[in-house]
């Protein structure tokens, strides 16, 4: 995969201390809390002084906030900035980008925040509560998802096609794509 990626404006590199060197901002999206602290050092080492770290993976609040403390003096450069939608939306650009960060990371972060969302929710200067807010997104996500597999189960025991029922909704105030 790494060869499909190299010559379409993406540099390869053999380290994280290599990738971040020179960078103005650093974000990092990766599998969990884990493997986020695992290259903390390294990144925040190799961190200039005025870049700035927007930390996208999903980790909740009280994980955000340990990379926080791992992140020691470029801490007040971190951004907590995780994202909203999936594969489609990331491939375009357009994902929506939750951000609390402290105020001197704001101006540095909003190219990155920009390049990758359709648009970024302010959710303010607290370390924490955008991974909060992602957690009350994905529920809400994870509820809605069991109320159309609830429908779509009562449509089915009662008679209408269950596709009676996503037609039903359709162009409404409730359809949900």
């Amino acid at each position: 995969m790494r060869a499909a990626v190299l010559g379409t404006g993406i540099m390869g590199a053999g380290s994280v201390a290599e990738a971040v060197d020179g960078a103005d901002a650093v974000l990092s999206l990766v599998y969990d809390e884990a493997s986020v602290l695992a290259v903390a050092d390294e990144l925040v080492g190799a961190l200039g002084p005025d870049a700035v770290w927007v930390q996208s993976s999903t980790v909740g609040p009280d994980g955000v906030r340990r990379i926080a403390a791992a992140a020691g003096a470029a801490a007040g450069r971190l951004v907590d900035g995780p994202v909203l939608g999936t594969r489609k939306p990331a491939e375009a650009g357009a994902l929506v980008v939750l951000a609390s960060r402290p105020a001197a990371a704001r101006a540095s972060a909003a190219p990155v925040l920009d390049a990758v969302g359709s648009r970024s929710v302010d959710v303010g200067e607290t370390i924490g509560d955008a991974s909060a807010l992602q957690l009350v997104c994905n529920a809400f996500v994870a509820t809605l998802n069991a109320g159309i597999a609830q429908s779509w189960a009562l449509a089915s025991a009662l008679g209408p096609a269950p596709a009676l029922f996503v037609e039903a909704l359709r162009g409404g105030a409730m359809d949900a794509p």
